[in-house]
């Protein structure tokens, strides 16, 4: 079998070099995540490797959320440019999620907005939590990830620690439905007054527990059921 290697293209027709000649926006996906990889292996050219990538997510938005023993398991794919691909979604989740900092997150539909690219699509529950000051500002948020493919256990200590240690006014948790249907279970709701009750103790307010569905949530705020 001849292996046609990125070197071995006519130069003009390379993707690094149509990227630096027509823009980034003029090449295809599989060049894209081959640049990303920068070479191949043996056996296949760095393109090789980036079609069966994306042809075992099926889609892009399962690429962004694919995991680190997941894209390992992939013929071709080493420690190396495992986290080279991996770094480049996280960074491109972030941007997706990024706010202006005096932003204030005193709606469900704000919140949603800004939690929806990290956690919808994930094909486990975890749990995202905003800590907020009295503006309603972000002081910090972070990425529990605590749950299977069914069921997530909000992390009620290490939310209370987290929410101290950065002088929390308000936080925000959020966690993912992979079924899409965004309504809340019997624990669900259990777990969540809970955690409002415990962190009320230390004068930290419950703002909202929003759960991401395919393109749609549920908040609890907006349901009085905080």
């Amino acid at each position: 079998m001849i292996i046609l290697k990125i070197k071995d293209i006519n130069k003009d027709l390379r993707p690094r070099e149509r990227l630096i000649r027509n823009g980034v926006e003029s090449l295809t996906n599989t060049e894209l995540l081959a640049i990303l990889l920068r070479c191949g292996d043996k056996n296949r050219s760095a393109i090789d490797i980036a079609n069966e990538i994306l042809k075992d997510c099926d889609s892009l938005k399962r690429l962004l959320n694919i995991s680190y023993d997941e894209i390992i398991r992939i013929n071709g794919i080493k420690e190396s440019k495992a986290c080279i691909i991996l770094s480049a979604f996280e960074l491109c989740k972030r941007a997706m999620a990024y706010d202006d900092d005096n932003t204030s997150y005193d709606s469900s539909e704000r919140l949603y907005n800004h939690i929806r690219p990290i956690m919808e699509n994930k094909y486990f529950e975890g749990i995202y939590v905003i800590y907020l000051n009295a503006k309603l500002r972000i002081i910090k948020e972070r990425l529990y990830e605590v749950g299977g493919v069914k069921e997530a256990v909000i992390p009620k200590e290490r939310i209370i620690r987290d929410g101290v240690m950065c002088g929390a006014y308000a936080v925000a948790i959020s966690h993912n439905h992979p079924s899409g249907d965004p309504n809340p279970s019997n624990a669900d709701i259990g777990m969540t007054l809970n955690l409002k009750e415990a962190l009320a103790l230390l004068d930290i307010i419950l703002i909202d527990h929003i759960i991401i569905g395919n393109n749609c949530y549920y908040s609890f705020s907006n349901e009085d059921i905080l």
